[in-house]
């Protein structure tokens, strides 16, 4: 459903800009969205959008703008904010975000919309100078996501553009690894005597939550389709994980760092429907971390809270040696160190940098 409202403000400020994309100010023209994309990262909690499906049009929008705009005192970066899409199909007829990037009055910055140029950036670009860098598949904001578009050939697009050299890493020193055959979004390699796999493993329930697509394509995404789909990705996971704690055996390594998108929901009992799609890698991450013995790091964001906990201590049968740690998301996006020291027991020492220092997690 489509419904205009008329908004009392439209710009809010943070008292620093965004370490990542050096936003000052954010506004949503939008509320909702009708691409739908199950992984999209505006479904998370916190943004409290009760019902994704229901698109809020701010109609006075460019004439808030207008008026909040000479009233700011320091000059930003503004960002489209989080909501929504800024290019969703309703914005052809309503035209606020062209409105907002022509009128010279609206004098600020927008990024690009162009998917294949930022994947090839990404793939350039690593996160310091002599870098390699590992991506697994997120929950992100679908800009490369075209409005009919199913969901399975949105992936296969994602694969094709943001994976085009299995085999290699991205970054601005790409790192030989091996990629599964079908999959090359999981990979996996050794640095450092400590093996490295990552997993497509996502939010909404691991994409196990049904699709929510427009009417239009609502006959081009079945369930059957979905489930099928799930239930390939799933075994390809369980699989790939064992083969890296098998490598990790065979070659002695000290410990394994698994990462993936996705909070597995450990919180929740073995059963509950909100973890139906993670039961199978939570099963054999536990199995596999204990037959291993040796230090066991999973890394994953999705909570958007920074967390550090031995998830599984006390399961049966406990794991003890496996620890995991939950990235920050927005808005808070500090940065995370985990330095390796195979002379320590824990093998990880892991800590957080903040704008005066840093503390131990």
């Amino acid at each position: 459903m489509i419904h205009e409202v008329t908004a009392r403000t439209l710009l809010s400020s943070a008292k620093q800009p965004d370490p990542w994309f050096g936003i000052k100010y954010t506004m949503n023209l939008y509320r909702g969205c009708q691409h739908q994309c199950i992984y999209c990262d505006s479904r998370s909690e916190c943004y409290q959008i009760e019902n994704f499906a229901d698109v809020l049009v701010k109609v006075n929008a460019i004439d808030l703008l207008k008026q909040e705009l000479p009233r700011k005192r320091v000059k930003g970066t503004i960002g489209t904010g989080s909501m929504s899409d800024p290019y969703l199909p309703l914005e052809a007829p309503r035209r606020l975000t062209a409105q907002r990037r022509r009128d010279p009055l609206l004098g600020a910055r927008m990024e690009g919309r162009d998917p294949q140029r930022q994947l090839r950036r990404a793939r350039s670009d690593g996160p310091h100078e002599g870098a390699g860098e590992v991506r697994p598949p997120a929950q992100g904001r679908g800009e490369a996501c075209e409005e009919r578009a199913h969901p399975l050939e949105r992936l296969e697009a994602l694969r094709r553009l943001a994976y085009p050299a299995p085999g290699r890493s991205l970054g601005q020193a790409p790192l030989a690894l091996q990629s599964q055959t079908g999959f090359p979004e999981n990979a996996r390699f050794t640095y450092g005597r400590v093996v490295f796999v990552a997993l497509h493993v996502i939010g909404s329930n691991n994409a196990l939550e049904p699709w929510e697509t427009p009417t239009a394509i609502a006959s081009a995404a079945p369930r059957d389709g979905q489930l099928a789909a799930f239930r390939q990705r799933e075994a390809a996971n369980v699989a790939w994980l064992a083969a890296a704690f098998g490598q990790a055996s065979a070659s002695d390594a000290i410990a394994v760092v698994v990462l993936m998108q996705a909070n597995p929901r450990f919180e929740l009992p073995p059963g509950d429907r909100r973890r139906a799609g993670f039961e199978a890698v939570v099963d054999a991450l536990g199995r596999l971390a204990g037959e291993f013995g040796r230090p066991v790091l999973l890394l994953h964001g999705d909570g958007h809270v920074y967390l550090v906990d031995r998830p599984l201590a006390d399961g049966s049968p406990p794991v003890p040696n496996l620890r995991r740690v939950q990235a920050f998301g927005y808005p808070w996006t500090e940065w995370i160190r985990i330095e390796v020291d195979s002379a320590s027991a824990t093998v990880f020492d892991i800590s957080i940098g903040v704008q005066r220092g840093a503390f131990a997690g």
